[in-house]
């Protein structure tokens, strides 16, 4: 059961990860050094423990309401749309430190993770959450792997990131998982 609970937090990554690969690739080709190259690891993987935090405490809040997939999946939907309609893709935000850019450039374009794995998480045991988080830690780094090999091929889908979160809407609507 905790193999299965694994695999499912691994697959949950890459259903919500495509864009945070094309986030964490847009920061990575702002590196030029290995020491920066570094800085944007650590940032990204301190940025998905914050959000791994914050879906916990999200988890536990939501475990008291009613309906919470239907909240959940029409509020990723209508992000998602709004990404999806947003007129630019153009991000000009340019801080000195590297290690913040990566670690707020995940944190600030996360919601549909939180959402998705807040979902996945509620009303589960601390076992099967610590299995859940240990799938999505390997899915983090083999997003880091991912886009060490191939950030060059990786811009230009910010669209897809709005498209991606509205079939994760619609799947947790369904629920589908």
């Amino acid at each position: 059961m905790e193999i299965y609970i694994l695999v499912l937090g691994l697959i949950s990554w890459f259903i919500t990860g495509i864009d945070d690969i094309l986030i964490f690739a847009w920061v990575w080709e702002k590196t030029r050094t290995k020491y920066q190259k570094y800085l944007a690891i650590i940032g990204f993987i301190a940025g998905v423990f914050c959000m791994i935090f914050i879906t916990i405490l999200f988890s536990e809040i939501v475990s008291y309401l009613k309906y919470t997939n239907i909240i959940l999946g029409f509020f990723l939907i209508y992000i998602g749309i709004s990404t999806f309609l947003s007129k630019s893709s153009k991000i000009e935000f340019k801080p000195r430190n590297i290690c913040l850019l990566s670690f707020l450039g995940y944190l600030l374009n996360c919601s549909d993770d939180i959402i998705w794995n807040t979902s996945m998480i509620a009303n589960k045991s601390f076992t099967e959450e610590l299995f859940y988080f240990t799938g999505l830690l390997i899915g983090v780094l083999s997003t880091i792997f991912i886009v060490r090999r191939y950030s060059d091929k990786l811009r230009n889908y910010f669209k897809l990131r709005g498209l991606l979160m509205v079939i994760i809407g619609f799947a947790i609507l369904l629920k589908l998982f």
